[in-house]
């Protein structure tokens, strides 16, 4: 059977980034709990990291220290997006991210391509272990 993992990022229910990728050192039926937790965790603090990184520059780009305006911009409901990791079409984990903190800018254009070959290598990492 092949071992293909699935790392997706949800909003509002729709998929807005999607990868598949695999791991052959990884010989296993399942993922351990305690693993898939550590993946989990990883992938969400470094997209919550690039988001943060994000919205710097946003924020840098936009600054006129001679103007008060704000992107003061925040939705009522508490927006999240949801990070899926899947083993062989079966959910392994789940993560919630908060982002009615970050400006509206970022919030509806998120864009992890660039870190996307540091999230499969970071969950490659962490498979090794198991």
């Amino acid at each position: 059977m092949k071992n293909q993992f699935e790392l997706n990022l949800n909003y509002r229910g729709k998929i807005i980034c999607q990868r598949y990728f695999e791991d052959h050192n990884f010989k296993k039926d399942d993922v351990e709990f305690e693993i898939a937790i550590n993946i989990i965790r990883s992938v969400t603090v470094m997209i919550k990291n690039h988001l943060k990184s994000e919205t710097l520059k946003h924020l840098y780009s936009k600054y006129n220290s001679t103007s008060t305006n704000e992107d003061t911009s925040k939705t009522r409901d508490e927006d999240h997006i949801t990070v899926v990791l899947l083993f062989n079409n079966r959910v392994v984990s789940t993560s919630m991210i908060q982002i009615d903190d970050f400006p509206a800018r970022i919030r509806y254009s998120i864009d992890i391509r660039p870190i996307i070959p540091t999230l499969i290598a970071k969950i490659r990492k962490h498979l090794k272990k198991a």
